[in-house]
Parts: structure tokens; sequence; C-alpha cells
């Protein structure tokens, strides 16, 4: 991302928006993983990955309302 900060002459919203689009694609991916995988992963596991993609998409929210403002 610093690279892509420094060919749009650091432009905030350009670099919120690719945190988005990487954003985006975790929250897929934990999903499809929970959606998929459950009966192959702990219950340990099963948190873990529900507490980050909470966090995902809870920091996903934030980046969105910042671009807003």
């Amino acid at each position: 991302m610093n690279l892509k900060a420094f060919l749009t002459n650091h432009h905030e919203n350009t670099v919120l928006k690719s945190c988005i689009f990487g954003e985006k694609i975790a929250i897929f991916i934990y999903k499809k993983v929970l959606q998929k995988h459950i009966e192959n992963i702990s219950s340990k596991q099963n948190s873990m990955i529900t507490r980050q993609l909470a966090n995902v998409k809870k920091d996903n929210s934030q980046v969105k309302n910042r671009i807003r403002e």
C-alpha cells in the first residue's frame, strides 16, 4: 500500500478503498471456511475464526465510515 499511496500522491481515499478491497476478500474467506469446513475444525478454531471475522467486519465498517467523512 505504500507504493500505491506514493503513486496516488497520498490520496487517502484511494488507500482506504484498497484496504476495503482486501478486507472484503478476508471476510469472504473467513465465511467460506466457517461454511464449508465447519466439521473439520475444532470449537476453539471456530471461535477464533468467528472472532477474527467479527473484527475484520468491524474494521471494514470503520474504514467505510472514514471514506464517507
